[in-house]
């Protein structure tokens, strides 16, 4: 198989088996013990229920005779490996004891898949709605272009024609189940504490707002911004895009000065001379063209090649913009042990991505097939002679948030670790954003940072001066967990590399969120999200290799998932903790967010699909199609006969010659009945889906676009995907995407403050013992900034 032995040579293989098996020597499982059960699983619940099995847990499909949802795009040979698959029907008897036997239930869609199933008082019951179960949505099925359009994640990427981009990627889902995996690690660190079980719920559009429009807080003191999203499919203004060389193309990620002065350099041009270009990237939208037609001649000078070699020399943020294969095929997934080749027993071997986590120290499953469909049932019940282990009695009450009494230091910037720390803050975790005097280097994106840092606590401190480098050291060893994002070598100038860190405090967790990971030969390099879709293969998965037309996603997935799955891994790692008393480090990288994210389009095997649409398709049939309303624009989602009569009802007479599915589901892109409903949409308006479409369960769903003034637009105040209200003492109210989880026994923690830099250095220095006379020094001195007063 060709595409095998370019993916992995047999030294590659023997390797990266090789590292497995190292880690694996007599060392301790994050989830040893712990059964799982999935339930009419979609690709949310699959990727949950995959990343637990990663780290040790027994994890059993339950599914009907044609399989589940999560089985149909390829992906399944990825988030399905290593489970195991048992077909029943809600009468047999050994269903009811299948879910009684289980730690963790992860259930797709409704509690009635439960089939009047009643959990345990120390079970954990997950679920993953869509439509955060609000009304009308709930009536729509479970479907991800669905939750996308609702969400604003189908307008957070351009194409090449007008209107929003069509959904290649199953972002929504596979985001949700990554944070609903953190969710429900946080709720066996509950148990686990207490004994006590509980429901838990991740809504699918919720987590797809925060990615559509994380930058999108705003106050009532602050004019808002424009909309968000890429104007262009190339990139945004002439400092973060891609653009064609001689043979290929290429992507820059230089959109602060300094970055493009040496681009500038490496291009070998005065273009800075000009008095029209001299404050670039920053130019005024007329003479952009100018700046781009000059800057489109120079790359188009040299190769590929040439280019990745220049921005090496001058320190550019800058890369090749690959297909997937190639970046299958490199150092940078071959080094993280990103992929793998299994003998699958039903299509042969398989191209795998591995687990996005790496656990220093954890003896933790490594690449397994995807299992056959009920294969293992007789192994299954016959385990179900054994009663489940009871979670151990506790006198310990519940906490008031999941994470009550974890404090976090966040030494992070940007976006992958205030990600992670920000979804720490609703899980009840004391977070502590450790600043330089000046603040984070995001802080200029005002409210975009503030947004992505809510409920925080905020301390300013110069750790490169001695009394500095103390007042860290204390607020180390006062810590549960520390989180940096910084690149190879920095920690270590700072003393904030693992082992230093561990010798102050023995017990603490240590998370690090790199770019590139253990590609060693990248280390060194700044690593952003353009980048990462440009090196991944990301762009020519939304747009097209052959066509020459790569895509720029305005949603930083490699930044966003590495921040989600970094939640997990901090808490799982205090679960084991509590257990051994011992601390340790996990690690994960945006090299490993950007294959999770592409995991349908990378599983390769012999007869796979390959993908029908890019981002500028406007869909696959007529059926499902994107089409202009009154006031924007809607995705139909046809699947089956059910879908189709509820949309031609809705429609009422406007569609009497279509109402026969097999005939409507053979109709393309463009054909008559695309006409018939490009007519019939037109005259609708968004409001009208919602009050008589999405009412009726007719699987229609307006796009709706993301901007810094229309968070509070009614479609997310009926999903409960924002929060207003939030106090901040400069920008007044601030309204930001918020309440990513709920929880039935130990409520989430919904932020409401946000924090100036430095606002919370006395409060903080306080509790690990410094007195106001030393705090009052500390300013003084300007080891801890003077916050910012009112205004």
């Amino acid at each position: 198989m060709e595409f095998l032995l370019n993916t992995l040579s047999v030294v590659e293989q023997v390797a990266y088996s090789w590292s497995k098996l190292v880690w694996r020597i007599g060392l301790s499982t994050p989830l040893e013990k712990l059964r799982v059960v999935e339930v009419n699983a979609g690709i949310a619940i699959a990727i949950a229920g995959v990343v637990l099995r990663d780290s040790g847990a027994e994890v059993i499909k339950l599914e009907p005779a044609g399989g589940d949802h999560s089985r149909q795009p390829s992906g399944h040979y990825s988030w399905n490996r290593g489970k195991k698959s048992i077909v029943l029907k809600a009468e047999d008897p050994e269903y009811g004891k299948l879910l009684a036997s289980a730690d963790v239930i992860i259930v797709g869609g409704s509690r009635s898949h439960l089939e009047g199933y009643q959990p345990t008082d120390d079970q954990i019951l997950a679920f993953a709605p869509p439509y955060a179960d609000a009304e009308p949505y709930s009536a729509l099925p479970e479907d991800d272009e669905l939750a996308s359009a609702l969400a604003g994640v189908m307008a957070g990427t351009a194409a090449y024609r007008d209107g929003p981009a069509f959904p290649v990627l199953q972002t929504i889902s596979i985001a949700a189940g990554g944070t609903l995996s953190g969710a429900i690690a946080a709720a066996i660190l509950v148990r686990q504490r207490t004994g006590c079980g509980q429901e838990v719920r991740v809504p699918w559009t919720t987590i797809g707002a925060y990615i559509a429009g994380y930058q999108a807080s705003f106050s009532d003191k602050i004019p808002p911004m424009p909309a968000l999203g890429a104007p262009s499919p190339l990139g945004l203004g002439q400092g973060w895009r891609v653009f064609r060389a001689s043979d290929g193309w290429v992507g820059i990620a230089c959109a602060n000065p300094i970055f493009f002065k040496r681009l500038v350099d490496c291009l070998d041009t005065k273009l800075l001379d000009d008095p029209r270009f001299a404050t670039a990237p920053y130019v005024g939208p007329d003479d952009q063209p100018a700046l781009e037609e000059i800057l489109n001649g120079l790359f188009a000078a040299r190769t590929q090649a040439e280019w990745v070699e220049r921005f090496a020399e001058f320190g550019v943020p800058g890369s090749a913009v690959n297909n997937r294969d190639q970046f299958v095929a490199s150092d940078l997934v071959i080094e993280n042990g990103m992929v793998a080749v299994v003998e699958d027993p039903e299509v042969g071997q398989v191209r795998q991505v591995a687990m996005p986590l790496v656990f220093e120290g954890a003896d933790v499953p490594g690449p397994a097939p995807a299992p056959v469909l009920g294969a293992e049932k007789e192994e299954i019940i016959a385990s179900l002679e054994n009663q489940k282990a009871k979670a151990e009695e506790s006198e310990a009450s519940l906490p008031d948030h999941p994470l009550t009494g974890i404090r976090v230091l966040d030494f992070t910037g940007f976006l992958a670790g205030p990600t992670a720390g920000r979804l720490l803050v609703e899980l009840g975790a004391e977070v502590i954003k450790v600043e330089p005097l000046a603040g984070e280097g995001f802080r200029s994106g005002g409210l975009a940072c503030l947004g992505i840092n809510v409920g925080k606590k905020s301390v300013a401190v110069d750790s490169r001066t001695p009394e500095g480098r103390k007042v860290v050291e204390r607020l180390i060893k006062s810590a549960d967990v520390l989180l940096q994002a910084m690149i190879p070598g920095s920690p270590e100038k700072l003393g904030l590399d693992y082992a230093t860190v561990k010798a102050l405090n023995p017990k603490i967790v240590y998370c690090w969120i790199s770019g590139f990971g253990a590609a060693k030969s990248w280390h060194g390099r700044p690593s952003f999200d353009l980048l990462m879709q440009a090196l991944s293969g990301q762009m020519f998965t939304l747009g097209s290799e052959a066509d020459e037309q790569p895509v720029y996603s305005s949603m930083p997935m490699a930044d966003l998932f590495a921040g989600m799955m970094a939640v997990y891994g901090i808490i799982v790692s205090i679960a084991q903790r509590d257990r051994d008393g011992e601390g340790r480090a996990v690690s994960t990288n945006q090299v490993a967010a950007s294959m999770a994210a592409q995991t349908s389009q990378i599983v390769k095997f012999d007869g796979a699909p390959e993908p029908d649409v890019t981002a500028s398709s406007l869909g696959r049939s007529a059926v499902n199609r994107l089409y202009e309303v009154q006031d924007g624009w809607a995705i139909c989602v046809a699947r089956n006969a059910q879908d189709w009569e509820k949309i031609t009802d809705a429609f009422g007479d406007q569609l009497v010659d279509w109402t026969s599915w097999d005939l409507a589901r053979q109709q393309g892109v463009e054909s008559e009945l695309t006409n018939a409903l490009a007519t019939a949409f037109a005259d609708i308006a968004r409001e009208t889906l919602k009050e008589r479409f999405i009412k009726m369960g007719a699987p229609v769903a307006p796009v709706v676009v993301v901007r810094s003034d229309q968070i509070d637009n009614p479609y997310f105040s009926d999903l409960g995907t924002n929060v207003s209200g939030i106090h901040h003492d400069r920008f007044g109210s601030v309204t930001a995407i918020a309440n990513f989880f709920r929880f039935s026994r130990t409520p989430a923690n919904v932020p409401t403050t946000a924090q100036w830099v430095g606002e919370q250095n006395r409060e903080v220095l306080l509790s690990v013992g410094y007195t106001d006379a030393e705090v009052d020094a500390f300013t003084e001195a300007g080891t801890i900034a003077t916050p910012k007063p009112p205004v």
